[in-house]
């Protein structure tokens, strides 16, 4: 969907993603596993898949599924233990590639969200200059680096991500301003980030089934099914309005991630599920760091709009352990009542010790999460 030629100049923002990160890096490192399905992860009853290849994809797995699940969908899977230094050390690899486009000038800036996705800011350019910047950027990622990518780009955050999104797999997406409409309109609502199943059920119960459906939805029908702060956002991202801008890279005290639910979650073996899925993506933010964390902090809001928190400081941490150490955390918890928001944090994030160095203390901790 690349606008037509035209000497209209933009400041771009791309969204590139690598695709099936972990497996595409396990199936690089053993050429036996190349073209088979591939799952990353923990094959344990109470594990999660971290990512899987596209071949186990055609069978239904997705990331942060819960792994007994996954195993039924795809009983002949190959499963592999993640190894997120390796993963962190091939993304290193993908970040001097963008280094490399910032000191030429081409991209102003760039930051990682993930350890296998980035935002890039552009300096002006047209459409198809920035097509071809893509392309340029996408073959020097397979050729240097020897994996697959997809990208879209834009002019906010919200566009390039769903443009990547429809890119895949390994494919590219350049959706110029005033292609914005006719790209989000038939999206079906369920693209845009954070409606859920139980949202999106609510949505087609009001015979909301794509974007343009929401746009064209009263305001006060939303919010009396939805609350009027989720609605308005919802309502603002249908129309592609997103302010978020590209930010530089900065050194983290720690990186967090959480999730309000549309329905109080009231088990505790559910409340474990969702945050060994929290906590899959915290590591993975943890991976696109030169960090390692030294605290587990869990944060838990009650029915009640009650916030508590647990945290862990253990004599010694890898990005590997979160998951099961933020599922222990909540092991005693009385969740009945019903929790309607759990989040994960890695805190503490400190320079590795040299090789064979002593394992660096605990610090005193800043709760990174906001009541």
């Amino acid at each position: 969907m690349t606008e037509p030629a035209t000497d209209a100049r933009f400041e771009w923002i791309l969204h590139v993603d690598l695709d099936a990160f972990f497996a595409s890096v396990e199936q690089l490192e053993n050429p036996d596993l190349a073209g088979k399905p591939v799952i990353v992860g923990s094959r344990s009853r109470r594990g999660v898949v971290a990512t899987a290849s596209y071949e186990a994809r055609a069978y239904g797995v997705r990331s942060a599924m819960p792994a007994f699940q996954a195993a039924k969908l795809c009983p002949e899977a190959i499963w592999v233990a993640p190894r997120h230094d390796l993963y962190r050390q091939y993304s290193e690899r993908v970040q001097g590639i963008f280094r490399s486009f910032v000191d030429s000038g081409e991209v102003s800036l760039f930051e990682m969200v993930s350890v296998d996705e980035a935002y890039l800011a552009t300096s002006p350019l047209t459409a198809d200059e920035v097509a071809e910047l893509v392309s340029r950027l996408r073959s020097r990622i397979r050729s240097e680096v020897g994996l697959a990518s997809s990208a879209g780009a834009s002019t906010t955050k919200l566009v390039s991500k769903l443009a990547s999104d429809a890119a895949k797999p390994d494919g590219q997406l350049i959706v110029g301003p005033s292609e914005v409409d006719g790209f989000l309109t038939p999206l079906p609502a369920a693209a845009i980030p954070g409606v859920g199943p139980v949202t999106q059920k609510k949505l087609s119960a009001l015979g909301v089934g794509t974007i343009q459906d929401l746009r064209s939805t009263p305001a006060e029908l939303l919010a009396s099914t939805l609350g009027s702060r989720r609605a308005a956002e919802l309502v603002d991202l249908a129309w592609g309005r997103d302010p978020r801008r590209v930010e530089p890279p900065s050194d983290p005290s720690s990186l967090s991630a959480e999730e309000t639910f549309d329905e109080d979650v009231t088990s505790l073996e559910a409340a474990k599920s969702h945050l060994r899925a929290i906590a899959q993506r915290v590591t993975e933010r943890v991976g696109a760091t030169p960090y390692v964390p030294r605290t587990v902090v869990i944060k838990m809001k009650t029915s009640d709009h009650k916030v508590h928190t647990r945290q862990v400081t253990p004599p010694s941490l890898t990005v590997d352990q979160i998951p099961d150490i933020a599922a222990g955390l909540i092991t005693e918890a009385d969740v009945a009542p019903g929790l309607r928001l759990l989040g994960v944090a890695a805190a503490n994030l400190v320079a590795p010790p040299p090789s064979g160095g002593d394992t660096l203390p605990g610090a005193q901790l800043d709760l990174p999460f906001e009541d």
